[in-house]
């Protein structure tokens, strides 16, 4: 069982939400508005593509 950082998770939605919802793919209606069950989606997503990018840099041995 993982244990949930609901801090970084607050400021992961705001940034989603408030700063770039292009980033998560989000489409926010015309007052701004966009449905929980996309929310979660696009942050699911995002971790599964951070965790792919993180996942094929290249590995550097110990200096």
């Amino acid at each position: 069982m993982s244990i949930i950082n609901y801090t970084q998770l607050s400021k992961e939605i705001s940034y989603a939400l408030r700063h770039a919802p292009w980033e998560y793919e989000l489409e926010l209606d015309e007052e701004g508005w966009v449905s929980v069950e996309q929310l979660l989606i696009a942050l699911k997503e995002n971790k599964k593509s951070l965790h792919n990018k993180i996942s094929n840099l290249p590995k550097q041995k110990d200096r």
